[in-house]
């Protein structure tokens, strides 16, 4: 019964950490920190803290976002989606919108 146990919070860690990731989020990091911590882009709602701007991922295409957000905040460093990094090339047509 032990061991059952044991391999069926090994099983549920397991299958819980893929479950996690789909749900999914956006996250830019600004090359300056943004005036507001908080804030709308179309529907998303974003919130800038410890550098870093995150959203949880709506089904919207990842540059589209990415313009959003840079027009909210500037230039960004970086930007990723559900962990994922964007190309540098995507990242420059991402900045080209940046305020």
């Amino acid at each position: 019964m032990r061991m059952f146990v044991s391999l069926s919070l090994v099983a549920y860690a397991l299958g819980a950490t893929p479950a996690l990731a789909a749900d999914g989020m956006y996250r830019g990091i600004p090359a300056t920190a943004p005036s507001n911590a908080n804030f709308v882009t179309r529907s998303t709602m974003w919130h800038c803290d410890d550098g870093a701007c995150t959203a949880a991922h709506d089904g919207q295409r990842d540059l589209v976002m990415c313009q959003l957000l840079a027009r909210k905040v500037g230039r960004l460093e970086s930007f990723a989606v559900d962990g994922a990094a964007m190309d540098a090339d995507a990242l420059t047509k991402c900045n080209g919108h940046a305020r």
